[in-house]
Protein backbone atom coordinates (compact mmCIF):
# COMPACT_ATOMS: atom_id res chain seq x y z
CA UNK A 1 0.00 0.00 0.00
CA UNK A 2 1.25 3.29 -1.02
CA UNK A 3 -0.16 6.53 0.95
CA UNK A 4 0.50 10.00 -1.45
CA UNK A 5 0.57 12.55 0.95
CA UNK A 6 0.30 16.05 -1.17
CA UNK A 7 -0.09 20.10 0.06
CA UNK A 8 -2.28 21.93 -1.99
CA UNK A 9 -0.73 24.35 -4.88
CA UNK A 10 -0.22 27.76 -4.26
CA UNK A 11 -2.52 30.34 -3.41
CA UNK A 12 -3.08 33.69 -3.28
CA UNK A 13 -2.71 35.18 0.27
CA UNK A 14 -5.72 37.72 -0.50
CA UNK A 15 -9.47 37.44 -0.34
CA UNK A 16 -11.92 39.40 -1.35
CA UNK A 17 -14.31 38.00 1.20
CA UNK A 18 -11.67 38.08 3.67
CA UNK A 19 -12.08 34.05 4.41
CA UNK A 20 -8.89 31.61 4.37
CA UNK A 21 -10.83 28.60 3.49
CA UNK A 22 -11.87 30.32 0.05
CA UNK A 23 -8.65 31.39 -1.06
CA UNK A 24 -7.91 30.41 -4.73
CA UNK A 25 -4.94 29.31 -6.82
CA UNK A 26 -2.64 31.77 -8.35
CA UNK A 27 -1.38 30.96 -11.63
CA UNK A 28 1.83 29.53 -10.70
CA UNK A 29 -0.45 26.76 -8.32
CA UNK A 30 -2.48 25.71 -11.32
CA UNK A 31 0.76 24.63 -13.37
CA UNK A 32 2.18 23.47 -10.59
CA UNK A 33 -0.53 20.84 -9.62
CA UNK A 34 -1.58 19.95 -13.41
CA UNK A 35 2.60 19.07 -13.36
CA UNK A 36 2.17 16.73 -10.64
CA UNK A 37 -0.59 15.47 -12.02
CA UNK A 38 0.82 14.65 -15.09
CA UNK A 39 3.60 12.99 -12.99
CA UNK A 40 1.78 10.48 -10.97
CA UNK A 41 0.21 9.34 -14.69
CA UNK A 42 3.39 8.67 -16.19
CA UNK A 43 5.02 7.53 -12.82
CA UNK A 44 2.93 4.65 -12.14
CA UNK A 45 1.33 5.70 -8.88
CA UNK A 46 -1.86 7.08 -9.81
CA UNK A 47 -4.27 7.21 -6.81
CA UNK A 48 -7.14 4.33 -6.63
CA UNK A 49 -8.90 7.55 -4.09
CA UNK A 50 -8.07 10.63 -3.24
CA UNK A 51 -9.42 12.46 0.00
CA UNK A 52 -8.95 16.28 0.23
CA UNK A 53 -9.72 19.38 2.24
CA UNK A 54 -12.75 20.76 1.16
CA UNK A 55 -11.03 24.25 1.51
CA UNK A 56 -11.30 25.77 -2.21
CA UNK A 57 -7.36 26.03 -2.65
CA UNK A 58 -7.35 22.12 -2.19
CA UNK A 59 -10.06 21.05 -4.32
CA UNK A 60 -9.26 23.23 -7.49
CA UNK A 61 -5.74 21.26 -6.65
CA UNK A 62 -7.48 18.00 -6.81
CA UNK A 63 -9.47 18.83 -9.85
CA UNK A 64 -6.17 19.75 -11.79
CA UNK A 65 -4.39 16.69 -10.74
CA UNK A 66 -7.34 14.75 -11.54
CA UNK A 67 -7.36 16.21 -15.09
CA UNK A 68 -3.76 16.19 -15.58
CA UNK A 69 -3.59 12.50 -14.45
CA UNK A 70 -7.15 11.05 -16.46
CA UNK A 71 -8.74 10.04 -13.14
CA UNK A 72 -12.28 9.97 -12.61
CA UNK A 73 -13.86 12.67 -10.77
CA UNK A 74 -16.02 9.67 -8.64
CA UNK A 75 -12.70 8.66 -7.01
CA UNK A 76 -12.32 12.12 -5.32
CA UNK A 77 -14.00 12.50 -1.31
CA UNK A 78 -13.47 15.88 0.20
CA UNK A 79 -13.42 15.54 3.77
CA UNK A 80 -14.20 18.78 5.85
CA UNK A 81 -12.06 17.86 8.93
CA UNK A 82 -8.69 18.55 6.92
CA UNK A 83 -8.60 22.11 7.01
CA UNK A 84 -10.57 22.81 10.61
CA UNK A 85 -9.07 19.25 12.80
CA UNK A 86 -5.75 18.04 14.09
CA UNK A 87 -3.48 15.44 11.87
CA UNK A 88 -6.19 13.05 13.94
CA UNK A 89 -8.41 13.72 10.72
CA UNK A 90 -5.94 12.98 8.38
CA UNK A 91 -5.03 9.10 10.64
CA UNK A 92 -8.64 8.75 10.81
CA UNK A 93 -9.37 9.12 6.96
CA UNK A 94 -6.56 6.91 6.71
CA UNK A 95 -8.18 4.15 9.03
CA UNK A 96 -11.48 4.90 7.21
CA UNK A 97 -10.00 3.14 3.74
CA UNK A 98 -11.36 0.60 2.21
CA UNK A 99 -8.44 -2.25 2.12
CA UNK A 100 -9.24 -2.79 -1.89
CA UNK A 101 -7.60 0.94 -2.49
CA UNK A 102 -3.82 0.43 -3.07
CA UNK A 103 -2.41 3.65 -3.64
CA UNK A 104 -4.38 6.48 -1.44
CA UNK A 105 -3.82 9.89 -1.79
CA UNK A 106 -4.66 12.66 1.07
CA UNK A 107 -4.80 16.41 -0.31
CA UNK A 108 -4.34 19.16 2.71
CA UNK A 109 -2.71 21.66 4.28
CA UNK A 110 0.61 22.47 6.48
CA UNK A 111 1.35 22.37 8.98
CA UNK A 112 -0.03 18.76 8.77
CA UNK A 113 1.12 17.43 6.08
CA UNK A 114 4.78 17.58 7.52
CA UNK A 115 3.25 16.33 10.87
CA UNK A 116 2.04 13.49 9.10
CA UNK A 117 4.30 12.34 7.29
CA UNK A 118 6.56 12.60 9.94
CA UNK A 119 4.16 10.85 12.76
CA UNK A 120 3.77 7.81 9.89
CA UNK A 121 7.62 7.37 9.50
CA UNK A 122 9.66 8.62 12.16
CA UNK A 123 7.04 8.03 14.93
CA UNK A 124 6.58 11.85 16.18
CA UNK A 125 4.66 14.51 14.46
CA UNK A 126 7.76 16.69 14.52
CA UNK A 127 10.32 15.92 12.03
CA UNK A 128 12.24 16.73 9.32
CA UNK A 129 10.27 17.65 6.67
CA UNK A 130 9.34 20.28 5.12
CA UNK A 131 6.44 20.48 2.17
CA UNK A 132 6.59 23.39 0.31
CA UNK A 133 3.28 23.98 -2.12
CA UNK A 134 2.28 21.59 -4.66
CA UNK A 135 4.80 18.66 -2.98
CA UNK A 136 3.84 15.17 -2.95
CA UNK A 137 5.95 12.28 -0.89
CA UNK A 138 4.78 8.39 -1.25
CA UNK A 139 4.96 6.36 1.58
CA UNK A 140 4.74 2.84 1.99
CA UNK A 141 2.93 1.40 4.28
CA UNK A 142 3.75 -1.83 6.44
CA UNK A 143 0.66 -2.27 7.96
CA UNK A 144 -1.81 -5.56 5.91
CA UNK A 145 -4.98 -3.08 5.96
CA UNK A 146 -5.25 0.90 6.19
CA UNK A 147 -7.20 0.08 9.17
CA UNK A 148 -3.99 -1.42 10.68
CA UNK A 149 -1.59 1.77 9.91
CA UNK A 150 0.02 2.97 12.73
CA UNK A 151 2.68 5.51 13.88
CA UNK A 152 6.18 5.30 12.69
CA UNK A 153 8.29 2.31 10.73
CA UNK A 154 6.45 3.15 7.30
CA UNK A 155 9.12 4.00 4.55
CA UNK A 156 10.04 7.35 2.73
CA UNK A 157 9.78 5.78 -0.84
CA UNK A 158 10.07 9.07 -2.72
CA UNK A 159 9.59 13.00 -2.14
CA UNK A 160 9.02 15.08 -5.12
CA UNK A 161 8.62 18.81 -5.93
CA UNK A 162 7.08 20.40 -9.01
CA UNK A 163 10.25 22.80 -9.56
CA UNK A 164 12.65 19.58 -10.48
CA UNK A 165 10.37 18.77 -13.19
CA UNK A 166 10.09 19.23 -16.49
CA UNK A 167 7.83 21.64 -17.40
CA UNK A 168 6.37 20.86 -21.35
CA UNK A 169 4.45 24.27 -21.96
CA UNK A 170 0.65 22.98 -20.64
CA UNK A 171 -1.41 24.86 -18.05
Amino acid sequence: MNLLLMRHAKSSMDNPNGKDFDRLLVEQGERDAYIMGEFLNDSGYKPDLIITSSAKRARQTTELITDAAGIDSDLIQLDDEFYFASVDAYVNAIHRTDSAIGKLMLVGHNPLMEQLLSLLTVGSDTGPFIFSTSDIACVEMIAPAWKDVRKGGNRLKWFISPQILPRDGKK
